[in-house]
């Protein structure tokens, strides 16, 4: 049952029944658009998905510039020390608050 169902019949020349007609065929159009969509760019996944996603995402380029050190520096020691060396310069140079 439709609370707003039309109780009457439209007169087929009535322009109110045309654009009812209009309307009806636009829905009935978008929906079988609807059907046809692609179900991965409907569905829409979790943000705890998308979180882990993130963190997979900055774990692997992580990765990528550890290995890219190593290559550069010849070893996972000597690229370690280059990090350190370049981590104490910058926090030496680092304003300090309140000073």
């Amino acid at each position: 049952m439709s609370w707003f169902a039309r109780r009457t019949a439209l007169d087929p020349g009535d322009p109110a029944a045309v654009q009812l007609d209009a309307y009806k065929e636009g829905r009935r159009d978008e929906q079988t658009e609807a059907g046809r969509r692609e179900p991965r760019l409907t569905r829409r996944g979790s943000p705890l998905g998308a979180l882990f996603r993130m963190l997979v995402l900055i774990l692997a380029t992580m990765a990528v510039i550890t290995i890219v050190l190593v290559v550069q520096y010849g070893s996972f020691a000597a690229a370690g020390q280059a990090v350190d060396t370049a981590l104490s310069s910058v926090i030496q140079h680092a304003p300090v608050p309140g000073h």
